[in-house]
């Protein structure tokens, strides 16, 4: 008899396959069994609870089962910080729904965290970026999408992150400087 952690593992394959199709109502079904039956293996609560995140942001549900969804998902991520407090992907789990929930200044304590134990990481980056622009705080929004723009993503990704930062220089009030046209040329080679 199989145990309950290879089962686990199997739905969570399952769970994926749905993912690549599209359906992410089967595959928070698939997740959902596989963390019920392992409440132990981080994959499948992590699994869990990003498609239940994930799915929180379908119009087509009505707003109190996209809240319950955001709330599992919270839950979820917190569940998993408690049991292993270095998993930076429920951190920031965690530190995402706090955005969403408008806690911007918890929010933003926790992005920190995070780019202090993993200050590569370009999703954490831009997200705190994010919250300083919510907050107001543009030079510091800023800094970060350059520096996301500049090191990390190369020249052929970041055209999103030169949208933010063009964005944060205009709702600064401020001129978009030349040195950001220049870059954009230098960084964006068209072929």
């Amino acid at each position: 008899m199989d145990s309950p952690d290879a089962i686990s593992q199997a739905r969570c394959l399952d769970g994926n396959l749905y993912l690549q199709e599209g359906n992410l109502k089967m595959a928070l079904k698939v997740f959902q069994r596989a963390y019920e039956l392992d409440r132990a293996d981080s994959y499948a609560a992590l699994s869990f609870a990003k498609c239940s995140y994930d799915l929180s942001k379908s119009p087509a549900l009505k707003k109190e089962q996209r809240h319950e969804l955001r709330s599992n998902a919270f839950s979820l991520y917190k569940e998993i910080l408690k049991k292993d407090k270095d998993n930076f992907v429920a951190a920031r789990g965690v530190a995402v729904c706090l955005a969403e929930k408008m806690a911007l200044q918890e929010a933003r304590d926790a992005f920190i965290i995070i780019k202090e134990h993993r200050p590569n990481d370009p999703e954490s980056l831009i997200n705190l970026a994010h919250v300083y622009m919510m907050l107001g705080q543009f030079g510091s929004a800023q800094k970060l999408y350059e520096g996301c723009a500049d090191r990390l993503l190369g020249p052929h990704n970041n055209s999103l992150c030169l949208q933010y930062l063009a964005r944060a220089y205009f709702e600064d009030g401020c001129v978009i400087p030349l040195f950001c046209f220049a870059f954009c040329s230098q960084k964006m080679a068209f072929p």
